[in-house]
Order: structure tokens, then sequence, then C-alpha cells
């Protein structure tokens, strides 16, 4: 059966809009292919990019706004529904998100002030939608915990807006983008280090309590020195926005670096090795 038979079917029995991770990790797995493709044609001079942004501001916001964008909306409102016990999104809303995404790629590369406005239209409803659709989920269960998520979506929504204002402003708002793609690469950073603090440790302690429980292994929580982790990398970020050459913002990145290799050495991940996941 071919990709477009399989795909139509699933569409016609509900299946790709049944859970997040389905259309969007498949839109993305396709959006990586035909970027880098498109990026690699561009820097060899055989494709021509719109004129209205330097192309690197412009390919540097769909890597972290679009494709990491859709990855991660794919994955949160998947789990959401896991965090809450309340029912996936799923359905009309979901196509809807997913089609904000696309259009947001789609114009992207569209020449001229009326293709960027566009683009700054979709991309920002995208952010927009989740923001809306997250928020409503965590506060619906009153899933305290979880509060924080809507909160980090949030600031990729308010990097956008900068974005685009700074955009707005052609040439004098070359810095002003600039930030914007660091405050969205750190809010990135930040999801990563939120999301995979709680299940790669979760994932190792659960593996090991059912295939070596003869190790009576038990895996640190998240405590004082994850925070430390947590508030160094935050701090690092703020720096390297406002401060990227200065000295002691590399000094903050080392630190940032060697506190998260620390907390991954307390996860002790060699001991599951053996298990793919």
């Amino acid at each position: 059966m071919t990709l477009s038979r399989m795909l139509s079917k699933s569409c016609r029995n509900g299946i790709l809009f049944s859970y997040a991770f389905r259309p969007f990790f498949l839109l993305t797995g396709a959006f990586a292919v035909l970027i880098a493709a498109a990026w690699g044609l561009f820097l060899g001079g055989a494709l021509p990019w719109p004129d209205a942004l330097p192309a690197s501001y412009r390919h540097g916001h769909e890597m972290i706004f679009g494709f990491a964008g859709g990855a991660i909306a794919g994955f949160l409102l998947t789990a959401v529904a896991t965090w809450t016990q309340r029912p996936p999104v799923s359905g009309p809303l979901l196509q809807m998100l997913c089609a904000l995404w696309l259009a947001a790629r789609i114009t992207a590369f569209l020449p001229g002030a009326l293709g960027q406005s566009l683009w700054a239209v979709a991309g920002l409803s995208f952010w927009g939608g989740l923001v809306g659709l997250m928020a409503r989920e965590v506060y619906a269960a009153r899933s305290e915990r979880n509060y924080k998520v809507p909160v980090l979506l949030a600031g990729f929504l308010l990097a956008e807006v900068f974005f685009f204002v700074s955009a707005a402003k052609g040439a004098e708002g070359a810095d002003g983008m600039q930030a914007s793609l660091h405050l969205g690469l750190f809010l990135v950073l930040g999801m990563i280090s939120l999301v995979g603090g709680r299940i790669i440790p979760a994932f190792t302690q659960n593996w090991l309590r059912m295939r070596r429980p003869e190790l009576a292994v038990q895996l640190p929580v998240f405590d004082r020195f994850d925070l430390g982790a947590v508030v160094a990398l935050a701090l690092f970020g703020v720096a390297f926005i406002l401060w990227p050459q200065a000295r002691p913002t590399g000094v903050l990145g080392l630190l940032a670096a060697l506190l998260h290799g620390l907390r991954l050495f307390r996860w002790r991940g060699w001991l599951v090795l053996r298990e793919p996941l």
C-alpha cells in the first residue's frame, strides 16, 4: 500500500488525528527533509530565497519555531492526556492546529510584505492555539504540577511576537530577530530539561524495577541539585540573549553543561543500555 493511500485511509478512519503525535511527527519529519534540501540548494545557488528577510534569520526561525515547535506540539498534546487523565486532544481542533502550523511553514517562503504578514498571522495563530489548548487541559484537570507548561509555551508566543515586530523594522530589527531566535532556542532547551527530567529517570526506574529488581536501585527525584541545574541553564539563556559575547556568559554555559551532565549521570542510564527505548 502506498503512503498516500495509507494516509487517505487513516484520515477516513479518524486515526491520523486521534492523537497529536501522529500528524505532527509526520509533518515535522517531512519538513525536516524538505527544509534541509531547500537550504542546501540555496547555499549552492540553485534556489532563490524570499528577499524580505536575511536567509539565516528565516532559516533559524523555521528550525526553532517551525520544526521544533511542531515536534513540541505533537509531544505535549499527546502527553497531556496521560498527565491529566483527560481525553486526548483530537479531531477538528487538532486538524485546525495542524493547518495553522502548515500554513506558517508555507507562507514563510512567500516573498514581499504580504508573504511576511501571512507568515506572521499563521505563526502567531499556531502558538496562540497551542497555548490555549494546553492551558485548557491542565487547568481543567487542576494539574498544578503542569501549570508551568503553558507558561513556557507562552514564552514561545512572546518570542514569535518579538521576532515579527523586529522583522517589520527591516535591517534595524536585526538585533531583535537574533535575540528572539536565541530566546526560542533556550525555550526549546528549557522544554527538554523539564520533560526529559521527568520521563528519562521515570522510564529508567520502571525498567529497572521490572527487569533488574535485584539491583534495588532508587534513582533521585527532582531535588535541589536538579533545581540548581535548571536555574543555571535559565541564567545562561538570559545571559546569552543579552550578552552573547561576554566571558561570564561562557562560564555560565560551561557550568550549566557540567550540572546537566551530572544530572544525567545520576539517572544511571548505563544500567538500561540493552533497552532500545
